[in-house]
């Protein structure tokens, strides 16, 4: 399992080996910003139609992509809210709002470590 502090660093390493697998010299479409700008440089230098048409017309997808995944996020996660919302009053279905957290300390015998597990507790009104 990987610490706490090791994330952030693993994140970094997932996202460059990404796109450096990927990419060609100019680096990967992951942002619009690292395709577009050296596409724009390079249109200048060769001409606007040989850039803009490599690999079948490409230039687009870094642009478009995060528009259209970022509106298909806010509608899962508005769709997810509505059901929440709908079909929270069901029985057998406990409210989020009801459950307090109390934290319990156990100590674990790996590597004499300390674990903080939590005690999920329910209110019944």
């Amino acid at each position: 399992m990987i610490s706490e502090v090791a994330k952030p660093f693993a994140f970094v390493l997932i996202i460059f080996v990404i796109t450096s697998a990927f990419a060609r010299n100019s680096g990967g479409a992951i942002n619009p910003a690292r395709d577009l700008g050296p596409r724009l440089f390079a249109a200048f230098i060769y001409g606007w139609k040989e850039v803009f048409q490599a690999n079948n017309y490409f230039f687009w997808i870094p642009i478009v992509g995060p528009i259209v995944g970022a509106i298909i996020g806010v509608w899962l996660y508005e769709g997810y809210s509505l059901i929440l919302k709908r079909f929270s009053n069901l029985p057998n279905v406990v409210n989020i709002g009801s459950i307090e957290v109390h934290p319990q300390v156990k100590l674990v015998d790996d590597d004499n470590q300390l674990m903080i597990t939590h005690k999920l507790t329910t209110i019944h009104s």
